[in-house]
């Protein structure tokens, strides 16, 4: 196996690698330009729905949906329970928010049930929440599954607090987070585990789903998801620009300088000699003569004298 063959095999693999990674980060970009315009308008109208849809299986009632109201400003908190058909999701949406400075985010603290019986205290999960993708909202998503690390079975959420982070500290002192919102523990679990196993729900012992009509009878929603048609532009515009890109690197390392055949073109002036052994150009230089008038006149004078 030549060291040509190897080296075009390594390129070739390289630009699938390459491409895919492309492809991938071109979708996420394409559908995150879907959700940030018509996110945008689901939260200017107060229609949750949209955000509901992006999975497969989703309850037609939100976990959660309440317009906090404080001493200081409000916003409207929504938590959704969705599932993709592989795993389940809740969705935390906050959008709305009012009366507060622009600070570096906001915090959701969510508490399980112990998972280790030693422990009189819950388990505390941080999320960190920002509105990097629309100004008009902020978004996390939780995993029932993993919550916690070294969680094994889905864990009643016991607790839910929203925070807003305050600035940063000086050295030496604490950060001071504002409550914005906070479960009423006594009226009992926030949410069970097993309304937060959708999937659970959704499929049967022989992992079948249920019909449409048994589903809607439970308050589950079928969605079709959405479709992103509007935005393929982006993903085709960047696959676009890497072809080019491959195919200008493959000419400049493979084909640049050979014939159609593959082979390397020779030059008209012949062969350039290999490093090192460079043919050294010797010049010579004219035999040098003795133009003397005298010396050569005197040939001359002998013939003249055999002349007469």
């Amino acid at each position: 196996m030549s060291l040509k063959f190897l080296g075009r095999l390594f390129f070739g693999l390289a630009v699938l690698m390459i491409g895919y990674t492309v492809y991938g980060f071109s979708a996420i970009d394409m559908q995150s330009k879907h959700i940030v315009k018509y996110g945008d308008l689901a939260v200017e109208k107060g229609e949750y729905e949209y955000f509901q849809q992006i999975s497969k299986y989703y309850y037609q009632d939100a976990l959660l949906s309440e317009k906090v109201t404080t001493a200081t400003g409000s916003f409207n908190l929504n938590m959704f329970v969705m599932s993709s058909g592989d795993y389940n999701s809740v969705v935390i949406l906050i959008d709305h928010l009012t009366g507060y400075s622009e600070q570096d985010g906001l915090l959701l603290k969510v508490s399980l049930e112990n998972l280790v019986e030693t422990k009189d205290e819950l388990e505390v999960v941080e999320l960190f929440m920002d509105n990097t993708l629309s100004k008009k909202w902020y978004i996390t998503t939780l995993d029932p599954n993993k919550i916690y690390e070294g969680q094994e079975n889905i864990q009643d959420i016991l607790d839910v607090e929203l925070y807003l982070i305050g600035e940063k500290p000086e050295k030496g002192e604490e950060r001071i987070d504002t409550l914005l919102y906070d479960f009423d523990q006594t009226s009992g679990v926030f949410a069970s585990k097993e309304y937060l196993d959708l999937n659970g729900v959704v499929f049967n012992d022989d992992d079948k789903a249920l019909s449409s009509a048994e589903l809607l009878d439970l308050g589950i929603l079928e969605s079709d998801g959405h479709s992103f048609a509007e935005f393929q532009g982006v993903l085709w515009r960047n696959m676009g620009i890497y072809v080019v890109l491959v195919i200008i690197i493959a000419y400049l390392m493979f084909f640049r300088g050979r014939d159609r055949f593959g082979n390397k073109k020779i030059s008209k002036y012949g062969p350039k000699p290999a490093p090192g052994k460079e043919t050294k150009v010797v010049t010579q230089e004219p035999v040098k003569q003795n133009f003397n008038s005298k010396s050569l006149g005197e040939p001359e004078k002998q013939d003249k004298n055999d002349k007469k």
